[in-house]
């Protein structure tokens, strides 16, 4: 179990990555602060700071709102694929 949620939250952390630097980059292309677009879509500036630097995964309706006020799709937000590398076992096996 503790091997299974040791990938699980690697995973989880480079998802949240990935969707963050997804998010950053739409609102650089939209030409918006972090400052308008919580104020367009209703997530807090700190919440999105946090989102886009990859400390939290936004909830789904974040999501939708999000991609509505940058001009796309909420599944452009998200990866299609993620590859990472899996941590070393523990213990050494």
């Amino acid at each position: 179990m503790t091997r299974y949620r040791t990938v699980t939250t690697a995973l989880e952390r480079k998802l949240r990555e990935l969707v963050g630097e997804r998010v950053a980059q739409a609102r650089m292309r939209a030409n918006l602060s972090q400052r308008e677009l919580g104020g367009s879509s209703g997530v807090h500036p700190a919440a999105l700071s946090s989102l886009e630097n990859g400390r939290r995964a936004p909830r789904v309706d974040e999501l939708f709102r999000l991609a509505a006020c940058l001009g796309c799709e909420a599944l452009d937000l998200i990866p299609r694929s993620i590859e990472f590398e899996r941590p070393p076992p523990r213990g050494g096996g």
